[in-house]
């Protein structure tokens, strides 16, 4: 939860022309490169909550978020999904948009192939898209096409997509990081799993999503003595896609000197089974 300190690497995110900079740099990627997962995508969790039916609030029940650790294991949960990150200071706002899709890529190098298309839009409105052709366990990078349309496939793909996507990581610290704690549902002020942080409310309620209305949990988690963390106050809602399984799909964070950060998941597509 460090991370949701988030003043360092959202703000290096969100400011105008950071992501054009990022990818036109892609030959010499530079920066420390955040690492990835190597585990296989984490089996659902189970609350026992009935599909489509709001959980009423009972005395410390925890829910359990899906554990994604990694850009790849988003991937392989989701087809689609399109975030927008907000960052508010003052009258300043300045909005990126992460898109991606997985589709069918067919064969790359003698491999079936995942093809996944990366679209990030940055605060001045411009877009740009990398595409990446993934083995079908998303664990290797086949082929890469760059926005200039440059190829790279082989050896050097495999290379240079682990440092990307690495970096593309940095994208979804707020939702790595909260997906990866469980939250206690309860009537009254509760410790957090996170030292020096307390639930200090939690509540029914729900989300939309792409036009689709979730059942859901809003959740306030506050600092009441981490000294070290810049962050204040975090509101998560953790929606419940389907039975059994929960995503936290909102985040809003208020650092200490009034900056407020917010995720949002917008779009969200799970794989067709």
């Amino acid at each position: 939860m460090r991370a949701l300190l988030v003043a360092g690497l959202i703000t290096a995110v969100l400011v105008a022309g950071g992501i054009v900079a990022f990818y036109t740099s892609l030959q010499q990627p530079a920066g420390e490169v955040m690492p990835e997962s190597t585990t296989s995508p984490p089996r659902l969790v189970s609350t026992a909550t009935p599909s489509g039916v709001a959980p009423a609030v009972p005395t410390k029940e925890v829910v359990e978020p899906l554990k994604l650790r990694s850009i790849r294991d988003f991937f392989s949960n989701f087809s689609h999904m399109k975030l927008v990150a907000t960052r508010v200071n003052g009258s300043e706002v300045a909005k990126v948009v992460f898109e991606y899709r997985v589709v069918p890529g067919g064969v790359v190098a003698g491999e079936q192939a995942r093809k996944v298309d990366v679209t990030v839009t940055n605060p001045a409105g411009e877009s740009q898209t990398l595409t990446f052709w993934l083995t079908m366990n998303y664990s290797t990078v086949l082929k890469i096409a760059a926005p200039d349309g440059t190829t790279y496939e082989g050896a050097s793909a495999a290379q240079l997509g682990h440092v990307l996507l690495s970096q593309l990581n940095m994208f979804l610290i707020p939702l790595i990081e909260t997906e990866n704690i469980n939250y206690v549902i309860s009537e009254s002020e509760v410790p957090a799993e996170i030292p020096g942080w307390v639930i200090a409310s939690s509540e029914q309620g729900a989300v939309t999503i792409g036009g689709r209305n979730y059942p859901a949990y809003a959740v306030a988690l506050r600092n009441v003595n981490d000294s070290a963390s810049q962050t204040s106050l975090i509101n998560v809602k953790i929606a419940e896609l389907e039975e059994e399984l929960w995503l936290v799909t909102y985040i809003k964070v208020l650092m200490k000197d009034r900056i407020m950060y917010e995720y949002v998941i917008v779009e969200l597509e799970t794989h067709a089974r």
